[in-house]
């Protein structure tokens, strides 16, 4: 998990009465045209509303980017604690852990801006379809689940419980669950067939990022390299990062289609800024999004639900900073924190 601190998007109030609707002020962020788009990108129509969630400690804020308006809720449900995901985008729901796991939206209120729909699971993890999580109910040892179940958003079964093997569940692929092993070896175990599919020495991966469909990105060492593993297949892509920069694969972010990832760069060892880059998996290219820099930090990128918004975050409390990178008008938006402290951040 990934203490951060909350941010109060231009017209935000966060420091109001709980539970109580910030109203509009003038506009704190401000708009630079961006020039390494790559080619192709969406053509500029009616844009969506994006809106991003920030998951804290017994409160949320859900921000509307386009208008800069921020809604403050007290969530007593999500205590302290330190799951895998505080909070993840399932479609136009967002789930979250605490105490038990919950749903917001489509619409939040304050009467109920949370609701429950499970309380046994340990955590959960996102599943390869984007309406669904994987439950981890806690075993008698800390080196194996009793039971790992997948849901909708909406808490509708969908695989039914069954003993995952020994190890950590690190993330889920469209082929399995990838556990990680004290060989170490990463295994990809299927929960449908209750079978091991296949068993990937965990040297070849180095430090773990996000799964789309069944690939898994992940770097090594200095991170100059961003390698992209089949994980059913072993079969590995890498790609070196220009001159200068290492790639932070486990704070980035694939979009809807997998198309592309999400990723933050800085100089190797560096304990400066972190700037946004796009990588295209179809040919390995990488375009580097300029005036994106964040603080070094608890940092993570988001991309909106149509794709034409990525997100950036950087630093730590009372230092924090969100780039908005809008690929549908060319720009950037600089979006500058307030007080109080989030953990988790997920947009649609």
């Amino acid at each position: 998990m990934r203490p951060f601190a909350a941010i109060g998007i231009a017209a935000a109030v966060l420091l109001g009465a709980a539970g109580c609707d910030s109203g509009p002020s003038a506009p704190t962020g401000h708009a630079t045209p961006e020039t390494t788009i790559e080619a192709g990108a969406p053509r500029a129509r009616a844009p969506a509303r994006p809106k991003l969630l920030l998951a804290g400690e017994g409160e949320i804020w859900v921000v509307d980017v386009r208008s800069e308006r921020t809604r403050h809720y007290v969530t007593p449900e999500l205590p302290g604690g330190d799951p895998p995901h505080r909070v993840v985008r399932r479609g136009s729901r967002f789930v979250l852990e605490g105490a038990g796991t919950f749903v917001a939206g489509p619409r939040i209120s304050h009467r109920r801006p949370l609701r429950p729909i499970d309380r046994s699971a340990a955590f959960f993890l996102p599943s390869a379809d984007p309406d669904r999580v994987w439950l981890f109910k806690a075993g008698a040892t800390a080196i194996r689940f009793a039971a790992a179940r997948e849901i909708t958003a909406t808490g509708r079964q969908t695989v039914a419980a069954a003993r995952p093997p020994p190890g950590w569940p690190e993330r889920a692929a469209r082929s399995g669950i990838l556990f990680s092993q004290s060989d170490p070896t990463l295994v990809l175990w299927n929960p449908r067939t209750r079978t091991v599919v296949n068993r990937l020495p965990a040297s070849r991966i180095g430090d773990i990022g996000p799964v789309h469909g069944d690939t898994l990105a992940s770097c090594q060492s200095s991170c100059r390299t961003l390698r992209l593993t089949d994980v059913r297949t072993g079969a590995q892509r890498r790609f070196t990062a220009p001159h200068g920069l290492a790639f932070e694969p486990y704070n980035g972010s694939f979009s809807s289609t997998g198309g592309e990832f999400a990723v933050p760069v800085a100089p190797p060892g560096s304990h400066g800024a972190r700037r946004l880059a796009i990588v295209k998996l179809d040919h390995l290219a990488m375009k580097l999004v300029r005036r994106s820099r964040v603080p070094q930090g608890y940092v993570m990128a988001e991309w909106s639900r149509d794709d034409r918004h990525v997100f950036l975050a950087g630093g730590h409390r009372g230092t924090a900073v969100i780039v908005d990178y809008d690929r549908s008008r060319n720009r950037v938006l600089r979006l500058r924190p307030t007080a109080s402290a989030f953990y988790d951040m997920a947009a649609r």
